[in-house]
């Protein structure tokens, strides 16, 4: 499976590639606005979204913030996405986050990474056992963790 920051199989490479490019300086409202199609069936109850989700499967590093001064107040985990818009992302997590902000870590195809910081605006338990929450992106920021490496943060 792919690690990129925005893979999907039916995008062609060069969409892709622009795809990542525009990701890195901050087009990516107007990308996936308008130069991302999704053929994926949407349920009735989110056809009247405001922004166009993606499926989006990618891992990412979720590190939970303080809310006054946004610096981390827990252990970053490892999970998968869900689906990602321009303004925010949708993933799958096992235990329950308690912060508000936290900032998400994803993968680009060059091999870095672009860190975004999030305001969690829902989160849901799900039947089989899981948590799966929802934010929206308020900027890009720095890694607030360092450069802990992925194979280190606890799954």
């Amino acid at each position: 499976m792919t690690t990129s920051a925005i893979s999907d199989p039916g995008v062609p490479q060069l969409l892709s590639e622009a795809i990542e490019t525009k990701w890195k300086t901050g087009e990516l409202a107007r990308l996936i606005a308008a130069d991302a199609a999704s053929w994926q069936e949407t349920p009735t109850l989110l056809q009247n979204r405001k922004l166009h989700r993606r499926s989006f499967h990618d891992q990412l590093i979720i590190i939970p913030l303080e809310s006054i001064c946004m610096q981390p107040t827990g252990r970053p985990i490892v999970t998968r996405g869900r689906d990602i818009s321009s303004g925010g992302i949708a993933f799958d997590h096992q235990t329950p986050i308690a912060n508000r902000h936290v900032a998400i870590v994803l993968r680009t195809t060059d091999g870095g990474e672009i860190t975004m910081l999030t305001c969690l605006n829902w989160c849901r338990f799900t039947r089989e056992g899981t948590y799966y929450s929802g934010g929206r992106f308020i900027r890009q920021i720095d890694r607030p963790d360092g450069d802990v490496e992925w194979n280190d943060v606890s799954r």
